[in-house]
């Protein structure tokens, strides 16, 4: 058998300048508007804005403002008893697709659902957040004894 040599100390490590990281991108003034609103975690999404105006009555609903693009978004409501959905729009797909996950307390399901309105302006956020909850009480996930807010 041959003499195992150690060659670990002829290898030179050089990984030049450090990256910077590049600064985050700016929001559009209305993104900017719903990032600095109190924030809440729901779900998975931790630390992120409240969005008033598209959950259920006394549902909390809050979304991800560096992920709010024109074809995506992803967003997360809990019920008063601590339920929640996690929601994750996109401009193509099925209308509503609830995600397989292992089961977690509290967790009603993961969903993708396919956007209604292009996402640029918080009123187009808000017809796709009132959208997936008509979908979710439509096809009997949610309880039917809520309903969607609405500002009309």
């Amino acid at each position: 058998m041959p003499p195992v040599h150690d060659s670990s100390s002829k290898w030179i490590l050089y990984a030049g300048a450090a990256p910077q990281q590049e600064p985050p991108p700016e929001l559009e003034p209305w993104v900017q508007e719903i990032a600095d609103a109190p924030r809440k975690s729901v779900g998975e999404l931790e630390d992120c804005p409240r969005v008033e105006g598209a959950a259920p009555k006394d549902w909390d609903c809050t979304v991800i403002p560096e992920y709010i693009l024109p074809h995506t978004f992803v967003a997360a409501a809990s019920s008063p008893a601590g339920e929640y959905v996690m929601l994750f729009f996109t401009a193509v797909g099925e209308e509503l697709h609830q995600q397989d996950r292992p089961p977690t307390p509290g967790l009603i399901g993961w969903f993708h659902v396919r956007l209604v309105k292009r996402v640029v302006n918080r009123e187009a956020l808000l017809t796709n957040l009132r959208h997936a909850f008509s979908l979710l009480y439509g096809r009997g996930i949610l309880p039917a004894q809520g309903a969607a807010k609405s500002d009309a």
